[in-house]
């Protein structure tokens, strides 16, 4: 094995050429194929599959590239189960030959070839990669950590806008708002026509203009919106 009779003679045999074999009784040194590992035309030295790819046939088809979200530091690698799966959180391409092609998937943040970390509540991240989260617009916030684009951003209790991803304005003195996201304010019914301060999250909030007491009591307190304080 891993020979073939060349010698002229029809008798003396020859070695194949590096990383190759054969079986017994080869004649010929095309007989002499890759080895599991390893690529190249019949009859030549092989070379092995280089980092990031196996083989686990001989012959000479090409090495296959491990999969997506894996990666490989060694050459010669003669199965796919040589491919190590990437740290959690974390993506890469087909093929990666290195711990550091594993990057924070959106949504995620951190150093290349770590483990992910899910972007806090009222951020979000859009691309892969070590970039720190963003910063939701004002008065807006997200439902959940690893969010992963703006449009998760709404509106926080209190506050109005057209469009998730926005900033938001605060309802007007007389209006008031008690759900999060898109959505215009809602007047204060009549006979309660004021609020002691915008942003007011609750029909509560509206109190006739003869109230004086409870102005007074509130004409100091700013109101708390959904995920914050006013002003966040």
């Amino acid at each position: 094995a891993d020979e073939y009779s060349g010698g002229g003679d029809g008798v003396s045999c020859v070695p194949c050429p590096t990383n190759t074999e054969s079986p017994l009784e080869s004649d010929e040194v095309t007989d002499c194929v890759a080895k599991a590992g390893h690529t190249g035309e019949d009859g030549e030295a092989a070379t092995a599959c280089i980092k990031g790819t196996w083989k686990s046939e001989t012959g000479d088809a090409e090495c296959t590239k491990c999969l997506a979200d894996t990666y490989l530091t060694t050459t010669g690698s003669i199965s796919s189960g040589a491919c190590v799966p990437c740290p959690v959180n974390t993506e890469s391409p087909s093929g990666s030959d290195e711990l550091n092609d594993c990057e924070a998937k959106i949504g995620y943040t951190g150093p290349n070839g770590e483990t992910g970390v899910a972007c806090d509540l009222n951020t979000y991240k859009n691309v892969t990669g070590s970039d720190a989260c963003a910063t939701c617009p004002m008065y807006t916030n997200t439902s959940d950590i690893a969010s992963v684009t703006i449009t998760d951003c709404f509106c926080d209790l209190g506050y109005s806008s057209l469009a998730d991803g926005v900033a938001c304005v605060a309802c007007a003195k007389g209006e008031f708002k008690n759900f999060t996201g898109i959505g215009n304010c809602t007047e204060c019914p009549r006979g309660q026509p004021k609020t002691a301060f915008e942003a007011s999250t609750n029909f509560t909030d509206c109190r006739s203009s003869d109230d004086e007491e409870f102005f007074e009591e509130t004409a100091f307190i700013a109101p708390v919106a959904a995920f914050g304080e006013i002003g966040r």
